[in-house]
């Protein structure tokens, strides 16, 4: 057998074995296995995609029969001096098994065995971020759950399709605070010198960037805001 040739049959079977997947990172594709937990909930969570600038994080919600998926990403601002997030909620986003489909991307919950433990993840077979190279998946690391992922004093409202009994005691002075606690994690710009304004520019984790967030809304956030307005005027 020729040189070249045991070259040829070295390269297909690296390509075979990996395939680019965490990060950077490339794995053996033979320690990837099926992620298929006892409750579906256990999917819900934080998944972390990408390298360095290329980074973004998939935040997984499920509450009652809504599954909400959101993708964060980020980039430099024009002149290079902040870092400024962006959202986008996928569609049509469902789980059946461990597989994970949406209009944007599909993929399977997966573990893998790094030698000292299997890691929980996420395996995207078209991914959005620009690390992988074309045809080649990658996985995103579940790192955390939404509560500790999200920032504020009303994360609920974020989390979880809200009912009036769980709202039933908060007072109308919290409600205006959870309803625009919403709007400011996404870093809206509150009218210059007014009440919500002198509040969120109290809170270390609160950025204003945008004059305008709807489009970042989740379904769960928009239906929690319509209740909460309601409440408020009552």
């Amino acid at each position: 057998m020729t040189m070249k040739l045991i070259f040829t049959i070295l390269i297909f079977a690296s390509l075979q074995t990996w395939g680019q997947a965490i990060a950077s990172e490339t794995i053996n594709e033979s320690r990837v296995n099926s992620w298929t937990p006892k409750f579906l909930m256990e999917y819900q969570g934080v998944y972390h995609f990408g390298d360095s600038e290329d980074e973004s994080e998939l935040l997984l919600i499920f509450s009652l029969d809504k599954i909400c998926g959101q993708i964060r990403s980020g980039s430099w601002s024009a002149i290079g001096t902040s870092w400024i997030w962006k959202y986008e909620n996928l569609k049509n986003v469902k789980i059946n098994g461990n597989k994970f489909t949406s209009e944007k991307s599909n993929g399977e919950f997966v573990t893998y065995d790094n030698g000292t433990e299997k890691i929980k993840g996420l395996k995207i077979y078209k991914p959005w971020s620009e690390t992988p190279e074309t045809g080649q998946y990658e996985i995103g690391l579940r790192k955390s759950s939404s509560d500790n992922f999200l920032s504020g004093q009303f994360i609920q409202a974020s989390t979880r399709i809200l009912g009036k009994e769980d709202l039933s005691t908060t007072t109308k002075t919290d409600l205006k605070l959870m309803r625009n606690e919403i709007f400011a994690r996404y870093g809206l710009k509150f009218i210059a010198g007014g009440e919500m304004d002198q509040y969120f520019k109290k809170q270390d984790w609160y950025q204003a960037r945008y004059d305008n967030v709807d489009q970042f809304l989740t379904d769960i956030e928009k239906e929690n805001i319509r209740l909460i307005k309601e409440l408020e005027h009552n």
